[in-house]
């Protein structure tokens, strides 16, 4: 797995901090956000203003380019607002191709008009499958991401399994899924393999399960000790994308406070040893692992 961080964690440092603090910390990369308000997108116009430059700079750190986000809505039942979010999204697909970056994350919504779910999920599918070309052309991955208005493992299956390439995959947001009932043991194993991105995000959630408030790995109503087991188990090599929409709420606590507790603990977690797992809760008949049956022993 690498770990990296989005943009939306520091939108007050510029892309060379950005890189440099990575590198600092340990950090395998980062993701810069797109998006139409500007404040957002400053790391991104140091990309687009020189892309051999950017690529340059964080080769020399040893850090990557793991992931462009593209917040441009996808879905209206007008083509024509469509269309424009399409010519956005290529562009973003276009300059990850110039900087050698492997992924562009592309939201579900806000979804504009709910008329009928699947309405909805044709419309976004169909929308997806006219930028396959462009992701196959500059050799990058489309990943869709579960949103707030869709916010379920089900809806995203069925835009991937609509789409069926392998230039569409997924990154998916626990903290999201938790606040509409979807849990681990249902999201993990339906999107398994499809899964490129998790993000890491964390917060609290009272007995009925509406959102209180933002918190750290760990620290949260989440089971980050169980998911991450969980997608070890899954073979995931992917990417754990750290989430802090710092960007959207000041009062949050500041990156250089944040970074380093979320790098030790995912490192903590992902290098434990996990320990073997028995067919049933409690089982006495554990799998013995001792040495091998001396000649002439009868097995048991």
């Amino acid at each position: 797995m690498k770990i990296g961080f989005s943009s939306m964690v520091c939108p007050n440092w510029d892309l060379a901090t950005m890189i440099a603090r990575a590198a600092e910390l340990g950090f395998d990369g980062v993701e810069v956000s797109l998006h139409d308000d500007a404040s957002l997108s400053s790391q991104a116009a140091r990309l687009a203003a020189d892309p051999d430059a950017a690529r340059k700079r964080f080769d020399a750190a040893g850090v990557r380019l793991l992931c462009i986000g593209a917040s441009f809505p996808i879905e209206s039942p007008y083509r024509d607002r469509v269309a424009a979010n399409q010519r956005k999204i290529v562009d973003a697909i276009e300059l990850a191709g110039k900087v050698g970056c492997p992924y562009v994350r592309v939201p579900f919504g806000p979804i504009e008009w709910l008329d009928t779910r699947s309405h909805v999920l044709s419309r976004v599918g169909e929308a997806f499958g006219d930028l396959i070309p462009h992701a196959v052309a500059n050799g990058v991955t489309i990943l869709l991401e579960n949103g707030a208005d869709l916010p379920d493992s089900r809806a995203v299956w069925f835009v991937l399994d609509a789409v069926s390439h392998p230039a569409l995959q997924c990154c998916f947001d626990p903290c999201v899924a938790m606040g509409a009932g979807d849990p681990l043991t249902i999201w993990a194993p339906r999107l398994n393999r499809r899964i490129a991105m998790v993000r890491v995000c964390d917060a609290a959630f009272d007995e009925r399960g509406a959102f209180q408030e933002y918190r750290l790995p760990g620290e949260g109503s989440l089971e980050w000790a169980r998911i991450l087991p969980l997608l070890r188990g899954l073979l995931f090599d992917g990417l754990l994308m750290f989430h802090w929409p710092k960007a959207l709420e000041s009062a949050l606590p500041e990156p250089d406070e944040v970074l380093p507790k979320v790098i030790a603990y995912l490192r903590e977690r992902i290098s434990e040893r996990q320990e073997p797992l028995s067919a049933y809760r409690k089982d006495k008949y554990v799998p013995n692992y001792g040495a091998a049956p001396q000649p002439g022993a009868v097995a048991t």
